[in-house]
Order: C-alpha cells, then sequence, then structure tokens
C-alpha cells in the first residue's frame, strides 16, 4: 500500500521511459521462473512469498529479523501454518499461525490466527516468545512501523492507530489509513454522509489531524512538509493545487494531474490542451520551473538531480531540477539516470541501446549485445546475446568480461554475487564468471544485506523453501512450504 490513497489518480506516461516516480527503489531484474513460482506459492498461501522480494535495494533488507524468520509448515486440515525459526533452523515459536510476519523494530510481529468454525482468524502481535502482547481481535492491521505506531481494523470495518503497548492512539474511525512516511505523517480518509464519497486528509504519529479529510485525493507529505491534492475547482472540474503541512494552500487547485511532491521539493504537473496533457514542473512554493509544454516528464533522479522529458516530435531528452535543458532531445528511448549514466536509445525500434553520461557524451556502447540491468558497485551490468538467447557481464567500457552463456540472469548483488541460471537450476558466481555455488536449487532469490538467500528444491514434486549462506550452506534446511519474504511487516504491502 503505497503513501498517498487508495485510488489512482493519474498515470503519468511511462511505456517508454523508466522514470519511477518513487526513485528510491531499484528494480530487481528477476527470472520469469520465479515470479510463476511466487505466484503458485502465493496461491497456496493467500499470500505472496516472492523470491526476491519487495525491493531489494532497500536498507536492512534482512532474511532474519530479530533474528527469526516466518516459515510455514504443510498441515493437513488447516492448510498451511506459520511460526518462526532462528538462524540455527531451530523452531523458535510453533507453527500455529493463519498468517506471521517478520518482526518490526520494537520487537513485536503481526500474525493472523486459525479461524474457527464460525469466522476467520483475527491479527494481533507477539512478542520473540509467541506470546501475544496486543490480543488478536482486528480484522486486519499493519505491521508496526519505525515511528512504533501500527494502523488496526475493527469488525465495524473502521482504522485506527496503535502504539506498542497496544494503548489506542486513536479510535476506529478512518474507512482507509495509508502508511506512515518520511513526514511521520499518513493519508487516512472517511466517507461522507452526505455524498457518499471518500474524503481524504492527512494525521500525524500522535493522531492528531494534519490536514482535514476533505479532500478528493492527497498525497503524503515528502520530508519537508509539502503535498499536492484534488478538489473541485469553481468550474466543478477535478484538479490539482499545492498544500503544506500547516495547512496553507499554496496554489489552488488548476492542474489537471500532479505528482507527489520529490525530495527535491518538485512536482510534475500538467494541463489539458486540445485534447493532449501538457507537462511541466512546479516547486514547493507554487512557482513554474518549467512551463506546460512537454509531451512527457520524468521523475527527477535522486542523486543526479535530472529529468527525462518528451518533445512534440517523441523524442526524449534531459532537464535538471532548474528547468534547465541539459541534454537535447535526440533519443526515442531513455532510461533515468543512476549513478551518473543514463540508458538511452536513438532509434525508433529501441535497439542498440547505449549509456550516456550527465553531459550526454557516450561513454559506454555495446558490441552485438543488449544492456538489461544496472551497473552493479563492481562496475557490471546484465547482458544479453539476442542471438544466442544467453545473459552475460560487461563493464562500464562495454567490453564483455562474462561470455554470455547463461539461460537467465540477476544483477550483482553488494555482496558481489550474482544470481544465475542454467537450464532448470539456479547458481551463484562471482564477477570472474566463476560459480561460488553451482546451479543445484530450483529457484533461488539475490542474497540480501545479511548474506542469506531464500532457495527451492524439489523433492518428489514437492517444492521445500530453505536458507542457504554464501557457501552455499544451508543454514535452514529446505523442509518448508513457504517462507516470508524478507522485509514484509504485513500483507498491506502486498495490495
Amino acid at each position: 500500500m503505497n503513501n498517498g490513497f487508495e485510488q489512482n489518480p493519474n498515470t503519468i506516461k511511462s511505456e517508454t521511459v523508466s522514470d519511477n516516480p518513487t526513485p528510491k527503489k531499484k528494480k530487481t531484474g528477476l527470472i520469469i521462473a520465479i515470479a510463476a513460482i511466487a505466484v503458485v506459492v502465493a496461491l497456496a498461501a493467500v499470500l505472496v512469498f516472492s523470491l526476491i522480494g519487495g525491493n531489494k535495494d532497500e536498507e536492512d533488507l534482512n532474511v532474519f529479523s530479530k533474528g527469526l524468520l516466518p516459515v510455514a509448515v504443510e498441515d493437513e486440515e488447516e492448510g498451511l501454518l506459520w511460526g518462526y525459526v532462528n538462524k540455527k533452523g531451530e523452531t523458535v515459536i510453533k507453527a500455529k499461525f493463519a498468517e506471521a510476519y517478520h518482526f518490526s523494530e520494537c520487537g513485536l510481529a503481526l500474525v493472523k490466527t486459525v479461524g474457527d468454525d464460525d469466522g476467520d482468524g483475527m491479527y494481533g502481535y507477539i512478542n520473540k516468545n509467541g506470546e501475544f502482547v496486543i490480543k488478536a481481535k482486528y480484522v486486519d492491521a499493519y505491521g508496526f512501523n519505525e515511528y512504533n505506531v501500527a494502523a488496526v481494523k475493527d469488525e465495524e470495518g473502521k482504522w485506527g492507530l496503535l502504539n506498542k503497548k497496544g494503548e489506542t492512539i486513536i479510535k476506529p474511525k478512518y474507512d482507509y489509513m495509508g502508511e506512515f512516511g518520511d513526514a511521520k505523517t499518513a493519508v487516512v480518509a472517511k466517507i461522507d454522509e452526505e455524498t457518499d464519497e471518500m474524503l481524504y486528509g492527512i494525521i500525524n504519529t500522535k493522531g492528531e489531524v494534519v490536514i482535514k479529510a476533505k479532500y478528493d485525493a492527497i498525497y503524503n507529505f515528502n520530508e519537508d512538509g509539502y503535498t499536492a491534492f484534488r478538489e473541485d475547482n469553481e468550474d466543478g472540474e477535478a484538479k490539482w493545487g499545492i498544500i503544506n503541512k500547516k495547512g496553507k494552500v499554496i496554489t489552488k487547485a488548476k492542474y489537471d494531474s500532479a505528482t507527489a511532491f520529490d525530495d527535491h521539493n518538485l512536482s510534475i504537473v500538467s494541463i489539458r490542451k486540445d485534447g493532449e496533457s501538457e507537462y511541466g514542473v512546479v516547486n514547493h512554493k507554487g512557482e513554474s520551473i518549467v512551463k506546460t509544454k512537454y509531451a512527457y516528464i520524468g521523475a527527477f533522479s535522486e542523486d543526479d538531480g535530472l529529468a527525462c522529458f518528451e518533445n512534440s516530435e517523441g523524442k526524449y531528452g534531459y532537464i535538471n531540477t532548474k528547468g534547465k535543458v541539459v541534454i537535447e532531445a535526440e533519443y526515442y528511448v531513455a532510461h533515468g539516470f543512476v549513478e551518473g549514466l543514463a540508458l538511452v536509445s536513438d532509434k525508433k525500434s529501441g535497439d542498440d541501446m547505449f549509456f550516456i553520461n550527465k553531459k550526454g557524451d557516450i561513454v559506454v556502447e555495446p558490441d552485438d549485445y543488449e544492456f538489461k540491468g544496472e551497473f552493479a558497485k563492481n562496475g557490471l551490468i546484465l547482458i544479453y546475446d539476442d542471438k544466442e538467447e544467453k545473459y552475460g557481464f560487461a563493464n562500464k567500457k562495454g567490453e564483455i568480461v562474462i561470455d554470455c552463456e547463461f539461460d537467465r540472469a540477476d544483477d550483482f548483488a553488494d555482496n558481489g554475487l550474482a544470481l544465475v541460471v542454467e537450464g532448470d537450476e539456479y547458481g551463484y558466481i562471482n564477477k570472474k564468471g566463476d560459480y561460488v555455488i553451482r546451479p543445484e536449487y530450483s529457484a533461488a532469490s539475490t542474497f540480501y544485506d545479511d548474506g542469506y538467500a531464500l532457495a527451492i528444491i524439489d523433492e518428489d514434486g514437492d517444492k521445500l523453501w530453505g536458507i542457504i549462506n554464501k557457501k552455499g550452506e544451508w543454514v535452514v534446511k529446505a523442509k518448508y512450504a513457504g517462507i516470508m519474504s524478507p522485509g514484509a511487516l504485513d500483507r498491506q504491502q502486498y495490495r
């Protein structure tokens, strides 16, 4: 669930350009087979157990949280039951829950009890001993966040807020409650009794109303306390405006679309003219940084401060946070900048892509292959030979350093290992292309920050889940029907 609102009020064009309105999260280019396996298990467990799991590049994304890992076993009567094991693979909390999630920083984990003949189970919070600290009495709930608060939903369908002691911060009264973001605020909503429409506002971690629930849509505040809201203007048209954390309207609703304010305090806005949307950029003061004139503007990269734009001829270039064109529009395909480089193509087909720097100079040009990932910290990037239909790796000079000989592959992880596939078996190589762990798994993940990876083996037609270390040794033996994805504090993250 996003930090914005339940509905998606405006979708910025993104078919050709890979800019992401939330640029902190890197795409993990994982393999279709893994996704398929995850879907199968997800259907069986009513949850998503993605092997790559969430966003690999988030900070402190670990397989174990507070030294424990949620695992599932198959029960003949109840189906999948969830419990917890430690880093030795020992059962610490018996598998007895319908759902179980990772422990949060405050030492509590969200779990769901097994339902009885009278109904479904309920959500509550346990400690590392498996004891309920907060009674299981909610029909839905979030895990505790970094601010030690959690949203819970009562049997009346209303959302409220708890602290880690189980004390009520907000009595259940909202029809929707989002996650808390960098500004320690969350979007909430109530159904208007007269119009029966959902109206959105913002609260803080103390439960105080920051923005009254009166807007048709609103994003959560960025760290500096600015956001965009949507409401009907004087003519009854749905338009977007700008508001700050004090509730002051900086710009009245006049735009046809607007994005959430980024770390540069910029929002991409649009106005429709003659049936076409023209995009521009405004700052938190409501000042126009770029006039609404482009066919598209992507997100500004967090580190490099550059955004891709599309002109009326369908070509892409780049602007900086001051609105100045720094790279002229001469590409038909363009990706966002990552660590000073952007992947582009000057062909309509999108073939023969190459990297440019922030001056627009070609710095890496491929030779008979395609780029398929992003440069890892060791300077290697995933490439694809479409003639041989194989994957390999090149360096920042475009030279092939690991031959294209793998059926599938993923980007290098921070620990210097890359997940590769030969036939139907998964293994890991180092930056020299040598196998560190031979292909022997039917599926596997990249390595996470704590040095562990998820792996699956087939045994008599059953897929058994376990955890391996960087030597390929089983830390948790492959005997489980499911393992919760790293970083998953609650199921809301997969909606």
